[in-house]
């Protein structure tokens, strides 16, 4: 195990050593959640808040009579209220049965920009989307789009990562905690055995940089899986009952699980 300020990374040679590996507990924390992220080289802060490290990294180099008194994390802070007024009365959201935290989820399934990132209790579910997205990214939307059969070949992604949080201890800080904002209206977080995290910090976005910051960056593991098992990978997973059509229970997830089987059978998976 690594000191308190470093992570474990732990490179597997296949697919199937990432399953062995997983089902390893060699001391790791009970309770553990996953995320899986098709770049390997992403820390662990929101996808549509990255920017903001680019903007803050950006703000350092300007003199100090030009930056902005108002802290760049402030233009993306969740606002339950400001969603809850634009979303009552929408066709088929009852925003009044849902509270702060449950609302806040169902906008971030729905691409609002938020502080809260996507976890999930399952290894299998974080590899499912670390695969898919990364596939996806390299063959032009493949997975979205309707031409998925239609190519003659398509590239191997590289190398996927799935990160592992262990959650049992809190000792983590007042800024990070854990939201579990299931809902009956939000049945894309309940198929995908999913929770969050939230982190609010006047310097960090980085989840990496906080843990490391508080002498907790220990409780983090990155397995590293070959981009070349996702064929392998997204076919034994399509036997656990993990694929878009059961991780999006809707005619959208039913769609984009169609054309994951097209790409499957083109690859050879």
């Amino acid at each position: 195990m690594n000191n308190a300020t470093e992570i474990t990374v732990v490179n597997c040679e296949s697919w199937a050593e990432f399953q062995q590996r997983i089902r390893q507990r060699d001391g790791a924390p009970l309770d553990p959640i996953f995320r899986g992220q098709r770049d390997i080289s992403w820390g662990l802060v929101s996808p549509k808040a990255r920017p903001i490290l680019e903007l803050r990294a950006l703000a350092r180099r300007l003199p100090e009579g030009m930056r902005g008194r108002e802290d760049v994390l402030q233009r993306i802070q969740d606002n339950p209220a400001r969603l809850r007024h634009l979303a009552t009365g929408l066709p088929g959201v009852d925003v009044t049965a849902l509270s702060d935290d449950e609302l806040l989820a169902l906008g971030r399934h729905n691409g609002l920009v938020t502080n809260l990132l996507d976890w999930s209790i399952s290894p299998y579910v974080a590899a499912f989307f670390a695969f898919s997205d990364a596939l996806d990214e390299l063959n032009e939307g493949a997975l979205l789009t309707t031409d998925a059969g239609a190519r003659p070949t398509f590239l191997t992604p590289p190398p996927v990562a799935v990160w592992r949080l262990g959650v049992s201890e809190k000792t983590w800080g007042t800024a990070l905690n854990i939201v579990k904002a299931r809902s009956r209206q939000n049945y894309w977080l309940l198929a995908q055995d999913g929770l969050f995290t939230r982190l609010k910090h006047e310097r960090h976005v980085d989840l990496v940089d906080y843990l490391a910051d508080i002498d907790q960056a220990n409780r983090l593991t990155k397995f590293i899986i070959p981009g070349a098992e996702c064929a392998k990978a997204l076919g034994d997973l399509r036997l656990m009952n993990i694929d878009f059509a059961r991780l999006f229970p809707d005619l959208t997830g039913v769609a984009r699980q169609m054309h994951v089987d097209a790409l499957r059978f083109i690859l050879g998976g």
